[in-house]
């Protein structure tokens, strides 16, 4: 393999230092009798490990493995050409379909919702996730419970180029409700992104890789359905700029064009039934009166979990929720003074930071240095990944990155690898903000990580009047949207003593100063750095997340003093690991 030889050639791997072909055989043979030798005398010395021996080259390879690692002899076959490896993955990483019982008659999965976006694919989405299923709507996640979430239409679409089988890597759900994307900009000719519908182009792959596959065929009207699709988010000119069968991309679509579309799906769906009656074909009419009922007969559960989602009156409504959200949070930021809060009162007259830093110097002597820690914690919680710290900046974030990534967790510390995709994003905040304003996942094309220790950012140095830079913190502005995606994640509230939070802030290459810059939810924008604002922002952020929790306690919340000699033993009886992977990093 010349292309592995030269990679290895310009490598400085310990024992094998770049070289030239003059002595590369050698070298090679030097380098492979070193590394088994390493491994064997690691494992003597750390006798904890197992070490399986196998040659690869005996004829009793395949006995070998199954005597070290059990399993079926089948799944044992050589994959040493590009070939057998697609044939790998087309035997291997298959998911059996399954039966779902309905409480009436089986139903095969998985479900596939065959009809075009904008037909109560959201309405069908939340009936079976309130029923139950795993349920996939428009983002799939990868093999083997990925949260690395891409949209299902561009996973489908790469395995079909690449030969794989169609659900290969998309997180085998039971129920798919939008297969498409149809995320796509530009002009004829010069678009970028994808744009692919799986349920028009790919009918024969599906039956190949699920031939008993139950199928949906949701509709409505036609006209409610172009009217809603050219009203939402410019859909009909991505649509247009598509190249879907029977639909060429074009500059200007025409109504009657789009209906043709829609009533030619309904035509081939029907048809491919008719031809493979191995698929059973559920056809449902979003805006008729027995829709629900219509679910229910189909595939059981409870009818109250059918509703029309993202109509106009769904879409009003959120919107109402949302400003009396934002009310309630502006209402408490306005009702917090001093005067209501007896242990701050002493501080309604101090107006400089160094006066709030002597203010609690002299609190702490008073207290003699006391600081009331956390209790002792039950160790069986059952804490649910993502796991994210939600506390704000300069309140140990690296020392948590360091202790998660110490026990083997994959830890995310303001920097996330997936870059936004092709956003080439390259912070945690800058991605989650920008999924936000597009109205996808928070965590899309984030990284598949487990922990994410400091997800706000707050780059910024100009004047209030014309900040610019970024500054964004999600464990404030998008708690909605992470609840969203991820309903039961752990959060981690990290806290501080607050003359150290405060003394760390001020002095910490001008954090204070870039905060009061900031736009912060409940924290005014303003030129002038105020302690008494600071210590406000401090304040209505741990009761914002302790608040979000009571009210959606399917989240599990670890609330740990950053300060408290307990720290560690805390983040171990709750995540487990070694106490020593607990150290304070950057203090100050």
């Amino acid at each position: 393999n010349k292309s592995l030889i030269a990679h290895l050639q310009l490598c400085d791997i310990q024992g094998f230092p770049p070289t030239t072909k003059t002595h590369l055989k050698a070298q090679l043979k030097d380098f492979y009798d070193n590394h088994m030798q390493r491994m064997k005398e690691f494992v003597q010395k750390y006798p904890s490990h197992k070490l399986v021996y196998i040659n690869m080259d005996s004829p009793n390879l395949q006995k070998d493995a199954l005597a070290a690692f059990g399993g079926d002899e089948k799944c044992w076959q050589s994959s040493d050409d590009a070939s057998s490896s697609r044939n790998s993955v087309k035997s291997f990483t298959k998911k059996p379909p399954k039966k779902k019982r309905n409480g009436k008659n089986d139903v095969e999965t998985p479900i596939l919702v065959m009809g075009m976006p904008k037909s109560g694919t959201t309405s069908i989405n939340e009936f079976f996730v309130c029923n139950g299923y795993k349920t996939s709507h428009q983002f799939c996640g990868g093999q083997g419970g990925s949260r690395n979430l891409s949209f299902c239409g561009s996973i489908i679409k790469s395995n079909i180029e690449k030969g794989y089988p169609i659900f290969y890597q998309t997180g085998y759900y039971d129920v798919y409700t939008q297969l498409d994307v149809e995320m796509i900009t530009g002009t004829i000719g010069n678009s970028k992104g994808d744009c692919y519908f799986p349920q028009v182009e790919a009918l024969n792959e599906i039956h190949a890789e699920y031939p008993k596959a139950t199928f949906i065929l949701n509709t409505r009207d036609t006209s409610a359905w172009y009217n809603s699709v050219a009203n939402h988010s410019m859909m009909n000119d991505r649509l247009a700029l598509c190249n879907i069968t029977g639909f060429p991309p074009t500059r200007r679509a025409r109504k009657e064009d789009f209906i043709e579309l829609y009533e030619a799906q309904i035509s081939r769906i029907k048809s491919f039934v008719q031809t493979y009656p191995s698929h059973k074909l559920v056809e449902i009419q979003i805006d008729s009166d027995d829709s629900a009922q219509t679910m229910v007969d189909a595939f059981g559960g409870d009818i109250n979990c059918w509703k029309q989602a993202n109509t106009r009156e769904d879409v009003r409504q959120k919107q109402i929720e949302l400003q009396q959200r934002r009310r309630q949070k502006y209402a408490f930021q306005n009702s917090f003074t001093f005067e209501n809060d007896q242990s701050l009162a002493g501080m309604k007259n101090i107006t400089t930071m160094q006066g709030l830093i002597d203010y609690y110097r002299k609190q702490q002597e008073k207290e003699n240095g006391d600081v009331t820690y956390l209790s002792e914690i039950s160790v069986d919680e059952q804490l649910h990944s993502p796991t994210l710290v939600m506390g704000l900046p300069r309140m140990g974030t690296a020392s948590l990155r360091e202790f998660f990534s110490c026990i083997g967790l994959k830890t995310s510390n303001q920097f996330c690898s997936g870059h936004g995709g092709l956003r080439n994003l390259s912070t945690c905040s800058q991605i989650i903000q920008s999924n936000v304003m597009r109205g996808l996942p928070a965590f899309h094309e984030t990284g598949d990580y487990e922990v994410y220790t400091q997800m706000g950012l707050e780059y910024i140095s100009s004047a209030a009047e014309d900040s610019h830079d970024f500054c964004y913190f999600p464990q404030i502005e998008a708690l909605e949207e992470i609840h969203a995606q991820y309903p039961d994640a752990t959060f981690v509230l990290n806290t501080r003593n607050v003359f150290k939070w405060l003394e760390s802030v001020n002095g910490h290459m001008d954090l204070a100063k870039r905060l009061a810059l900031c736009n912060i939810t409940g924290y005014l924008q303003t030129d002038v750095t105020s302690p008494s604002d600071l210590l406000l922002l401090y304040s209505l952020h741990e009761k914002r997340i302790k608040d979000f929790v009571e009210q959606n306690p399917s989240h599990r919340l670890v609330e740990i003093d950053i300060d408290s000699p307990d720290a560690g033993k805390v983040l171990v009886q709750k995540f487990g690991g070694d106490a020593s992977c607990w150290g304070q990093k950057n203090t100050s």
